[in-house]
């Protein structure tokens, strides 16, 4: 049933500001406020770019960018993801990095035969990247666990990991086995791979496998300012006694950290004992004994927590 003129009037006034109350507002004020408004947008568009969606970033190398022209080219799986999963578009927008510390924002122009084309709109250093580097040296765990160790730890920072293999490792690599874990190497760079896009990475951090326990502590030496082992046997120092000497403020004196996870059983005494030896510090996570696959997540996020 249409409304009568009276009661139009009456059902748009209860929405409408009426001329009085419009004029009793300053036109600063209302400026104010459409400038707010404007930058609110602009911060969400900007949002869009910077909040590092795993669903639409994507990582590439040198040779798939096109400076000159301004394009950036996608294919194989990642053309799939884009046009099959995502079901995106010419004009949608993505963040691709080039796996060195650099993000573009790009707008998709075309997707044919496999392959994405977009238009570079803009370059920044990515904002995902912490300032200290950790290599993570794991013990090589049984079963599927060295899956979430490597998830769990690029989404967590971690620079690299290595799997590495100690006296009470449970898992022996063989010459016969190879092909079984070159498939398990493969997996766990995809893993990698896809933590970090959807964790927002620069980088996308190597796995290896296999290094023994001997290389690995040489290797970190070599590489890094500050090497820590914990050690379930301790109760001092912890790893806050580390960061925070004398009780004060932290004192963020380490670039890069090297870090060493025993397997399932811990380390033998005389692998702690070597490690001293060659300069690492052995470490106390608290009372409570943490499994091999939680270990590193926990070191890595309190090594986070200090020095980021």
């Amino acid at each position: 049933m249409e409304r009568s003129p009276a009661c139009r009037k009456k059902h748009r006034s209860a929405f409408q500001p009426t001329a009085k109350s419009r004029g009793a507002q300053p036109v600063d004020q209302l400026r104010t406020v459409r400038g707010g408004i404007e930058e609110n947008m602009r911060m969400r568009e900007q949002d869009e770019w910077t909040r590092g969606d795993g669903a639409s970033r994507f990582f590439i190398s040198q040779c798939d960018i096109d400076e000159g022209k301004g394009e950036i080219y996608l294919s194989s799986d990642d053309a799939r993801h884009i046009k099959d999963v995502l079901r995106m578009s010419a004009g949608g927008k993505i963040t691709v990095c080039d796996g060195d510390n650099l993000d573009y924002r790009c707008v998709i122009k075309s997707i044919e035969n496999g392959r994405v084309t977009a238009s570079i709109v803009s370059k920044a250093a990515s904002v995902g990247e912490p300032a200290v580097i950790v290599r993570l040296y794991q013990g090589a765990p049984k079963g599927d666990k060295f899956d979430l160790v490597v998830q769990k730890c690029v989404e967590a920072g971690v620079y690299s990991i290595d799997a590495m293999l100690t006296t009470r490792s449970l898992i022996k690599p063989v010459q016969s086995e190879k092909r079984i874990y070159n498939n398990k190497l493969r997996r766990w760079r995809r893993i990698s791979y896809e933590a970090a896009k959807q964790a927002g990475r620069g980088i996308v951090p190597e796995v290896n496998a296999f290094v023994t326990f001997e290389v690995a502590i040489k290797e970190a030496r070599a590489a890094s300012d500050l090497v820590l082992i914990p050690y379930e046997e301790l109760r001092e120092p912890t790893l806050k006694s580390v960061f925070r000497r004398d009780g004060g403020a932290c004192t963020p004196d380490f670039k890069d950290i090297s870090v060493l996870i025993g397997p399932e059983g811990g380390f033998e005494p005389s692998e702690v004992e070597m490690a001293e030896k060659a300069g690492a510090v052995a470490v106390s996570l608290g009372p409570r004994i943490l499994r091999t696959e939680t270990a590193g997540v926990v070191v890595l996020s309190s090594i986070m927590y200090e020095l980021e």
